[in-house]
């Protein structure tokens, strides 16, 4: 997003968005294949370390032009938010399956002060949309070469944008100040990923002191500047990069991540042409759909290959590890430590247990890997099989295969897990 002389940049936003030391865990047979690296998860299932709001899944919409072109790709089409009621009407049940709590979140540039001849009457009309304006702070600033902006902030038309509001009689559920200022940088480097924690953590130590309510959230996350980069930002690799962000960005008590864009540039959950899911959309519904909102406290002992994060679980009293294996060599074999558990309960099913040593105890795992072993595949495998939509448009069952507990979690070369574990009861998800 740019800045101009007497505009106000600004993002609407539409909510779319006791045992103790226990092991479990689950398995894929690799033999034959790729070397093994051993490791462990630690869960800590005493407290929970952070919150989401149930709104902690959203995308934004932004409003540039056809016109808008970026490293010689012209990326944008028709998916300005200026054609909303298109838009919005169009991707509606894509939307919903997102999210259930809310439809979606979207994002408007840079326009100028005229916003009474600008109507939002389609999302106005839908009572789960909460609308967030961000405000552009670079106004009456100089930006330097290395993207370090100083003087004062113009603040003119940002005030009278919330004066304009208030007299309205709109509500508002929040003001955004900045633009985000995410980059791809080494998306399979684990030292890259984990170097971002310190920016959440001073986040937060700030939030605390500050003896507000104030919350975190974090808006127009696209990972990299102009729209993106075209085979990079709308493929399985970044993945690895977008499911990261939202693991890490939960453990520091983040309430809501806002990816840019649903629809639009090359970072766009959506295609922006055929609005066919591009795999960083089936990460989002994954973690959605089993990352609970309350996070654990989660380490990974053994290569710093691995990332890992635990949620409890969405749809049921157990938790949800995530996996990510940066490794495109070794296969990542991962036993699980539960701290505090309090009972492991057999599950309620019609079917017989994988096993008499299991007693109805299992794991459902969702494994995620390119298609053709291809990073910068538009095609996102799950356990195998490749997620596409059906002839009427509709998103594929995300089903997971049913595992033994006795082995290991094995999170292949570039891959990425969902470990769900229903059966496990923790006190910080009572």
């Amino acid at each position: 997003m740019g800045s101009h002389p007497n505009h106000l940049g600004l993002f609407l936003w539409l909510c779319y968005m006791a045992i103790s030391g226990s092991k479990f865990a689950a398995s894929q047979s690799n033999a034959g294949g790729p070397a093994v690296v051993q490791g462990t998860a630690y869960v800590s299932g005493t407290v929970s370390v952070g919150t989401t709001d149930v709104d902690f899944i959203c995308a934004t919409l932004d409003w540039w032009p056809p016109q808008k072109c970026d490293y010689g790709t012209c990326s944008w089409s028709t998916a300005s938010l200026l054609n909303l009621p298109t838009i919005y009407w169009g991707e509606q049940s894509r939307a919903e399956s997102l999210s259930s709590d809310c439809v979606l979140k979207a994002g408007v540039g840079t326009l100028p002060l005229a916003l009474g001849s600008y109507k939002f009457s389609p999302v106005e009309r839908d009572q789960r949309a909460r609308i967030i304006f961000g405000l552009n702070a670079l106004t009456g600033r100089t930006v330097g070469s290395d993207g370090t902006a100083t003087g004062a902030w113009n603040s003119t038309n940002a005030e009278s944008l919330i004066k304009y509001t208030i007299n309205q009689g709109y509500t508002i559920d929040g003001w955004e100040f900045g633009v985000d200022d995410h980059l791809v940088g080494k998306i399979l480097d684990p030292n890259y990923l984990g170097g971002e924690s310190q920016t959440f953590s001073s986040l937060q130590t700030i939030l605390k002191n500050s003896g507000t309510s104030t919350v975190a959230w974090v808006g127009e996350a696209g990972g990299a500047y102009n729209s993106g980069h075209n085979h990079v930002t709308n493929t399985f690799v970044f993945s690895f990069w977008y499911l990261d962000q939202l693991g890490m960005a939960a453990s520091f008590d983040t309430k809501t991540y806002c990816r840019q864009s649903l629809v639009g540039g090359n970072y766009g959950l959506l295609n922006t042409t055929t609005f066919a899911p591009n795999p960083d959309y089936y990460s989002a519904l994954l973690f959605h759909r089993l990352m609970g909102r309350k996070v654990l406290a989660t380490t990974f002992n053994g290569t710093n290959k691995v990332r890992a994060y635990t949620h409890c679980a969405q749809r049921s009293k157990g938790i949800t590890l995530l996996l990510i294996n940066l490794d495109g060599k070794n296969t990542a074999q991962v036993e699980v430590s539960i701290s505090n558990v309090i009972v492991t309960q057999p599950l309620n099913r019609n079917s017989a247990p994988l096993s008499a040593k299991s007693d109805g105890i299992i794991r459902e795992e969702y494994h995620l890997t390119a298609a053709n072993g291809d990073l910068q595949s538009q095609t996102v495998l799950l356990n195998g099989k490749p997620l596409t939509v059906d002839s009427s448009g509709g998103i594929p069952p995300l089903l997971p295969v049913r595992v033994n507990p006795s082995q290991p979690v094995t999170v292949g070369p570039y891959s990425i897990v969902f470990a769900h574990f229903p059966s496990i009861r923790v006190p910080a998800c009572k």
